[in-house]
């Protein structure tokens, strides 16, 4: 690769090709909603909808973090502890995320309503069928599933 394009004005050096094909390792992480979490008066589990013990809860990856890395704002939720154990790395069923619906619509903007524009911008790039400017949780909320159901498809991972 080094030759390649050698003599063009613009051409990329060593160090450019190094740095493009480094593998990137990305670190599970859950900080952001953990500080959201704690800074809110209330919060529910946006699986089951009760009232979150903020002493003692989980923020579940709704897209497994082990088979789909992603740290995305819309794609932490936070949940019951139990809840979260009992999910583990399973996908959640199509069915399970339309019961869950309220309860997520009701999550991301208590959240991140003084983020939007993170939220919008992460969704809206890695979340099928939304445009770029969009800034519609219940557009999020249908590609999500869209994309769910995409996941289920091509990983064949567990249902929960």
């Amino acid at each position: 690769m080094e030759g390649y394009n050698r003599e063009h004005p613009s051409a990329y050096t060593k160090l450019d090709y190094f740095n493009a094909l480094q593998w990137e390792n990305p670190e599970r992480s859950t900080r952001r909603v953990r500080e959201r979490v704690d800074a809110l008066a209330d919060v529910d589990c946006c699986w089951s909808g009760r009232s979150l013990n903020k002493n003692a809860y989980a923020v579940d990856h709704a897209f497994p973090f082990a088979r789909w890395p992603n740290n995305d704002l819309w794609n932490l939720l936070p949940t019951q502890k139990k809840i979260n154990e009992n999910k583990s790395d399973k996908l959640p069923t199509r069915q399970r995320l339309t019961q869950s619906r309220a309860y997520i619509l009701e999550w991301w903007p208590q959240a991140w309503d003084s983020n939007q524009r993170e939220f919008f911008t992460q969704a809206n790039f890695a979340l099928p069928d939304l445009t770029p400017n969009n800034t519609n949780y219940n557009d999020v909320f249908e590609a999500l599933t869209v994309q769910r159901d995409r996941i289920k498809q091509i990983q064949q991972l567990r249902d929960w």
